[in-house]
């Protein structure tokens, strides 16, 4: 893991809850403005598929030792890289399919941690994260990525219903990501069928 970067995301998901014996879906769009010491990216991601956000841990019942089954999201990616400093656009990186799939996960015993907003309890949900950005397109060439794999721990909040912490591990080091701000979109009209 590299120097800190900052990530400024807006992102407009649909969940639809499990039904009828169908899993819970998501589809959703990202804006992204990330920067980093030398550079700037900013663009868009999409992603579809079955769980992996905490709308899935709503309403269980998450006692420690639970196991929760696995999923996979399909999702791309599209950016435009800038030097940090003069701003000028140094290229593209491009992900068409790009896939996320996390192993069974395991819940831990509930405890208080400290969040962005405040003291809560939470429930720890540890987990393995393999990520794989497929053929990469960055500046016009292609690249062949291989897979990531990383030890996430989900802190989901029951009384905030969101993971207000994840602790991400790679390479024997751990990074925090945490939930800063949560608000209510506008009312949008439904999609259409």
């Amino acid at each position: 893991m590299g120097p800190p970067v900052v990530t400024e995301q807006q992102q407009r998901v649909l969940l639809r809850p499990a039904a009828n014996g169908s899993p819970a879906t998501i589809t959703g769009h990202a804006t992204v403005n990330a920067w980093g010491r030398y550079a700037r990216l900013y663009g868009t991601t999409t992603i579809d598929g079955l769980g992996l956000l905490d709308y899935q841990y709503r309403g269980l019942a998450l006692r420690e030792g639970d196991v929760l089954a696995g999923e996979t999201v399909d999702a791309s990616a599209s950016f435009t890289i800038y030097g940090r400093d003069s701003g000028d656009e140094v290229g593209k990186l491009v992900a068409p399919h790009a896939t996320v799939s996390v192993a069974s996960r395991r819940v831990g015993k509930r405890q208080f941690i400290r969040t962005a907003l405040g003291r809560s309890e939470c429930v720890p949900i540890e987990y393995v994260r393999t990520t794989s950005l497929g053929p990469m397109v960055v500046a016009g060439e292609q690249i062949l990525t291989k897979p990531t794999q990383m030890r996430i721990t989900d802190w989901y909040c029951p009384a905030q219903a969101i993971v207000m912490r994840q602790d991400v591990g790679e390479d024997g080091k751990i990074q925090h990501i945490e939930t800063t701000v949560v608000e209510a979109l506008p009312e949008a009209a439904p999609p259409a069928p």
